[in-house]
């Protein structure tokens, strides 16, 4: 999907980097339910990292269009 959608508790600043380790985009999510479009990315691995008081919480993302 090219959609990602995103539940959060708290609001909080995040990080997407490719396989390389490359920040492709920042922002911030806010509390409640959010959307990030990967439309103009390639299909791959990515890694979207939540930044919140100094702790990271870390996923993976397979986007396969």
């Amino acid at each position: 999907s090219e959609m990602i959608y995103i539940k959060s508790n708290v609001s909080s600043n995040y990080h997407l980097h490719n396989m390389i380790g490359q920040k492709i985009i920042s922002g911030q999510i806010n509390e409640g339910d959010n959307e990030l479009n990967l439309r103009q990315y390639s299909d791959g691995i990515y890694f979207i990292k939540f930044i919140k008081n100094n702790r990271v919480y870390t996923k993976k993302i397979i986007l396969n269009k």
